[in-house]
């Protein structure tokens, strides 16, 4: 019988899938089937590269009578071939066993089809490994118990529960930005697993807004997320021409605006870092105006701070969010008092 090398070939040019690959599986498989239906012990199988055309070579014994039809040949049928053999010898003999060919055409096509989900897996892998802790943006597909599937060009992502912002409505179809957690291959896919509350998805929001973020000139030093709500980011200028500030909000905060639209209306707050801690601390319970910090104990990152009656809810912050992200983005435990 004979395998259609154009087949292959276009197997080559559609899916990437390599044609000594393919003909290396196709040989496996097609051994595998054979032995099944013909036992034989030492057998070789092999598809002529030029052609297509499939060998089957069976090494068989010489003997008076045959009593293994798949092992053993008669003297007098061995000599037709190989007119000097004798009894005990060995020879190759080359088979074309009946019904061969409806097997190895069902072989070839369910090897074809694994070759080109393997391929596919490949394509999509290559695709995506190196957008991890990266961002890219999907369409909401389905559901899938309690995680979300995102549909991603060639590949699909896994949006977890515990990765989801609870202000995201999720409908089938709507587009999001999201952070990619990981991407792995497995033995019969690619997984993609995606984020909507990671601290850094922010990060990287803002890198795709500024030049100057995602050269460095202006480096987010530290970030506090309480997803869906709020966002404190720390930033610095490594050029003294530059301002950070001004880098994040943009021109009339459009900067700020288009992160903020992302995030579906998470309020971001942007401070300066400043590795003095009493300036830093200070600035991290913005928007609440800090009288005075005390460092209680250094290697304890242990703070107190002072602010005015009328500053005091504003600066703790609902259900203490305030200076709960302060604690976050700057390490520092806060405690917060009224100034006599």
């Amino acid at each position: 019988m004979k395998i259609d090398l154009h087949v292959l070939e276009q197997l080559e040019k559609e899916k990437g899938v390599s044609l000594s690959a393919m003909i290396s599986a196709l040989e496996s498989a097609l051994l595998a089937s054979y032995k099944k239906y013909y036992p034989s012990k030492n057998v070789t199988l092999k598809i002529v590269p030029d052609s297509g055309l499939l060998e089957i070579v069976v090494k068989k014994t010489v003997v008076d009578k045959v009593n293994n039809i798949f092992d053993e040949i008669s003297l007098t049928q061995a000599r037709e071939i190989y007119p000097d053999v004798n009894i005990g010898d060995t020879i190759e003999v080359q088979v074309d066993p009946k019904n061969f060919g409806r097997i190895a055409a069902l072989t070839a096509k369910q090897v074809w089809q694994q070759k080109i989900k393997e391929a596919e897996r490949n394509a999509v892998y290559e695709e995506f490994k190196d957008r991890v802790f990266g961002v890219i943006s999907g369409k909401i597909l389905r559901q899938e118990g309690k995680n979300w599937i995102v549909q991603l060009g060639r590949g699909e992502g896994i949006l977890p529960q515990k990765e989801t912002v609870y202000q995201d409505r999720y409908a089938i179809n709507e587009r999001y930005v999201f952070y990619v957690l990981s991407v792995k291959k497995l033995k019969k896919d690619v997984e993609i697993i995606l984020s909507r509350s990671h601290p850094n998805l922010v990060k990287r929001l803002f890198e795709l807004e500024s030049a100057e973020i995602r050269s460095g000139v202006v480096e987010i030093v530290s970030i506090a997320r309480d997803p869906g709500s709020r966002t404190k980011i720390a930033v610095l200028s490594r050029d003294a021409y530059v301002d950070p500030l001004g880098v994040c909000l943009g021109l009339r905060n459009s900067r700020i605006q288009n992160v903020t639209r992302e995030l579906r209306g998470e309020k971001i707050d942007v401070i300066l870092y400043n590795p003095e801690p009493k300036i830093y601390i200070a600035s991290a319970l913005a928007p609440a105006k800090v009288k005075r910090v005390e460092i209680l104990d250094q290697a304890k990152k242990e703070s107190r701070v002072y602010v005015d009656k009328s500053q005091l809810s504003l600066a703790i912050g609902k259900d203490a969010q305030n200076v709960r992200l302060a604690h976050k983005l700057t390490g520092y435990k806060i405690d917060i008092k009224i100034e006599e």
